[in-house]
């Protein structure tokens, strides 16, 4: 899980500050609360990512899956070719 951020307040929002991704959300949640001392500014969008794992039991429904990300995959590529955005 990764945790990353930047700051609204400001005139207009215009305040510069952003936090990097980190996986250290301690860390994250401190780096705005210093913000905030150093500076006043309190409201921030936080944007918050973590990670799934999908895994696919029957062996039938993963080939037939495959084959369907193949045949789209290409569709995508054939599109490109021709010049689509």
């Amino acid at each position: 899980m990764t945790l990353s951020a930047r700051c609204t307040s400001g005139a207009d929002g215009g305040c510069l500050w952003t936090l990097d991704a980190t996986a250290d959300l301690k860390a994250g949640s401190v780096a705005m609360i210093e913000h905030t001392a150093a500076t006043g500014h309190a409201i921030f969008a936080r944007t918050v990512e973590d990670m799934a794992c999908v895994v696919l039991n029957s062996s039938q429904e993963q080939t037939r899956r495959l084959a369907g990300n193949q045949r789209e995959l290409a569709a995508s590529e054939e599109h490109a070719r021709a010049g689509h955005p």
